[in-house]
C-alpha cells in the first residue's frame, strides 16, 4: 500500500514524472556508484544518462536534462535550490565536478542524452544510467519514472511494509470499511498508515503539518511573484496575481470565493511551471489543486483548525491510492486528466 510520504513529495517542477522522478533516479544511481569497490571507482571517467520514450519526446520542455544532471552531482529533489536549475537553463555550458571515492571527473548537460522517443519500452518514461571507464561500462541500471515522482527499476521489488488494518482495492470496499466501523475516510487512512508504515500518529501528523506548510508557502510565493512570462517556448503570461486582485473586487461572494481559490491554484501551478519547489499532490502537473484548497480552508480563507487540514490530506491520499493502483498517475500514460482528476 502506498504511504503518504510517497504521495506527498517535495521537489522541483514542472513535472513529477519528468523532473522529480528523473532527479530521484539519477541521485539513486549516484548513490549506487559511491558504494562500488575503490578499484572500480578508480577507473571511472564519466556518467551518462539516456532518456527514452516520453522523457525523450517532451523532456526538453520539462527541463528533464537539468533535473537529471542535478541528481548526478548529488542533489536531492526536496532540498535542491531552484536557482541551481535556473542556472543550468540560463548557462547550459556549465561543468560540474563529481567525486566518487578518490576519483573525480567532470559532468555537464552533454552527458544527458535525448535518445529514441519511440520503441518497445517497459514504461513510457524509461531511462538508463551508466558509469563509464572509457568505453567500458562499470555499472548500468535501467529505470522507470512511473508518475507522481515514483521510480522503479529493472528487477524492482516493492519494499516490504506492514499490512493495512482496513485493506481496500476499490471505493466500494473503502466505503464499506467506513460504514461498518463508523469511521471517516481520513480515520481509515490514518489507521492504515500507522499499520503499514510503523509510524505513530504523532509522527504522521508532523509530516502532514510539514507538507501543509510547504503547500501554503508555495501558494504565497506564487501570489507574490510579479506579472511576467513563464519559462518555455509558449511565452505564457502569469496571471495568478491578477486573478486574485479581480476576485477581491467582485461584489458577489460566491464568485469572489471561486475566483480566490482559482487564483491560489494558479499560483501553485505557476510555481510548478517556473521549476520551483512544489508538492506532488499527487503529481507536479496537479501541484496547484490541493495546495489551493489547503490555503483556502486554512489561513487564506476559512481558518479551519489544523486537524481538519490533516484529515483532508489523509482523505486525499486514500483517493490517490485508488487512482494509482487501479489506473495511473502518469500523464504519459493517462494524459493530464490522470493527474488533475
Amino acid at each position: 500500500m502506498t504511504t503518504i510520504d510517497e504521495f506527498y513529495k517535495v521537489g522541483p517542477g514542472p513535472s513529477s514524472s519528468h523532473t522529480i522522478g528523473p532527479m530521484r533516479i539519477t541521485y539513486d544511481f549516484y548513490q549506487r556508484c559511491t558504494k562500488l569497490p575503490a578499484d572500480q571507482l578508480a577507473k571511472a571517467t564519466a556518467l551518462k544518462v539516456h532518456l527514452f520514450g516520453s522523457l525523450s519526446a517532451t523532456g526538453l520542455g520539462h527541463g528533464t536534462e537539468r533535473a537529471s544532471l542535478a541528481g548526478i552531482v548529488g542533489k536531492e529533489p526536496a532540498t535542491v535550490d531552484p536557482l541551481f536549475l535556473d542556472g543550468l537553463r540560463d548557462k547550459p555550458d556549465q561543468v560540474f565536478p563529481v567525486k566518487l571515492g578518490d576519483k573525480a571527473f567532470d559532468v555537464s548537460l552533454k552527458d544527458v542524452v535525448y535518445d529514441s522517443p519511440k520503441g518497445d519500452f517497459p514504461h513510457p518514461n524509461t531511462m538508463t544510467c551508466k558509469l563509464m571507464a572509457g568505453d567500458t561500462v562499470l555499472l548500468e541500471q535501467e529505470y522507470y519514472s512511473v508518475g507522481g515522482g515514483f521510480i522503479e527499476w529493472k528487477g524492482y521489488e516493492p519494499p516490504k511494509k506492514g499490512q493495512p488494518k482496513y485493506p481496500y482495492a476499490t471505493m466500494k470496499e473503502l466505503l464499506a470499511h467506513a460504514e461498518a466501523n463508523k469511521l471517516s475516510v481520513a480515520q481509515i487512512a490514518m489507521a492504515n498508515e500507522v499499520a503499514v508504515s510503523g509510524k505513530s500518529e504523532a509522527e504522521i501528523n508532523a509530516f502532514l503539518d510539514k507538507i501543509a506548510t510547504a503547500m501554503v508557502n508555495i501558494v504565497k510565493s506564487g501570489l507574490a511573484m510579479p506579472v511576467g512570462t513563464l519559462p518555455g517556448p509558449i511565452k505564457l503570461k502569469t496571471k495568478a496575481g491578477e486573478v486574485y486582485k479581480r476576485a477581491q473586487d467582485d461584489t458577489f461572494a460566491g464568485q469572489r470565493g471561486v475566483g480566490t481559490v482559482s487564483a491560489y491554484a494558479l499560483a501553485g501551478s505557476e510555481e510548478n511551471a517556473r521549476g520551483h519547489l512544489v508538492v506532488t499532490a499527487p503529481t507536479g502537473g496537479s501541484a496547484g489543486v490541493i495546495p489551493a484548497l489547503v490555503y483556502a480552508l486554512g489561513e487564506g480563507g476559512r481558518k479551519l483548525p489544523q486537524e481538519k487540514i490533516r484529515q483532508g490530506l489523509l482523505a486525499g491520499a486514500a483517493i490517490g491510492y485508488l487512482c494509482k493502483h487501479n489506473a495511473t498517475l502518469a500523464g504519459a500514460e493517462g494524459g493530464c486528466q490522470a493527474e488533475i482528476g
